[in-house]
């Protein structure tokens, strides 16, 4: 029997899961299983002195020793985060001292993001910083990783990978929403619940899985390198509706 070829969909959080699984369940697949693998927060800010690269493959690395799923089995990997402010200009960035020290907030509406504090200003640009030098290398459309075809086996096979981002935050694309703090984790799950139920009643499905999928490549955008080009430039555009 032919085994079933496997795309793996790394995201951030089961909110990412929760939508692209609802876009996916209304197309069909074929002989292709989509999987995910969640990472639960953002994996291009650890402390560890890896490239972006080893980065990635640690997260491919760790889905097929708890899957059991050999390398050769994975025809693709696509990788979803959010850009957060790595692109967002210094001009953008402000600190207002009279806010609590752990305030940050972004405000699409005047483009800019807000401090309470310059440590927590700091602290965060720091990560920034580090997110994008990680992820600025893999922004190639021929972009490859060699993996053991199966564990046992010094034959190593190329499984294709393309890094995609959400813009900001994933509720940015949904809704053209910005959302930070415990305080906005209620209306988030409000916003994927409301998509989810939008693509599960709509009578062009496809359609609406098509616009979500085409604000990851933004207009004018022929390829996905291009798509990150165009978010360098302006990243507080976009927004589903």
């Amino acid at each position: 029997m032919t085994e079933k070829k496997v795309v793996l969909l790394i995201v951030e959080g089961s909110s990412d899961e929760r939508v692209l699984s609802s876009i996916i369940r209304e197309m069909n697949a074929g002989s292709t299983s989509i999987q995910f693998e969640l990472v639960r927060g953002d994996a291009f800010t650890s402390n560890s002195s890896a490239k972006g690269k080893a980065v990635v493959s640690a997260v491919i690395s760790s889905f097929i020793t708890r899957t059991k799923i050999p390398a050769k089995q994975i025809a693709f990997v696509g990788y979803i985060l959010d850009v957060d402010g790595i692109y967002i200009k210094e001009s953008d960035v402000s600190c207002e001292d009279k806010r609590d020290d752990d305030y940050f907030q972004y405000d699409s509406s005047s483009e800019q993001v807000v401090f309470g504090s310059k440590e927590k200003m700091e602290n965060v640009q720091a990560k920034w910083v580090k997110k994008q030098s990680r992820v600025n290398e893999l922004q190639s459309n021929d972009f490859t990783f060699k993996m053991r075809e199966h564990a046992g086996t010094s034959t190593r096979i190329d499984i294709p990978v393309q890094i995609y981002f959400n813009n900001i935050t994933l509720e940015h694309v949904l809704v053209n929403k910005i959302l930070r703090g415990m305080d906005a984790e209620d209306e988030k799950k409000q916003i994927v619940r409301a998509f989810s139920k939008r693509i599960a009643s709509d009578e062009t499905p496809f359609e609406t899985a098509k616009v979500f999928f085409q604000k990851l490549v933004p207009a004018n955008a022929t390829n996905n390198k291009q798509s990150w080009d165009k978010i360098k430039q302006n990243p507080w555009e976009l927004g589903l509706e």
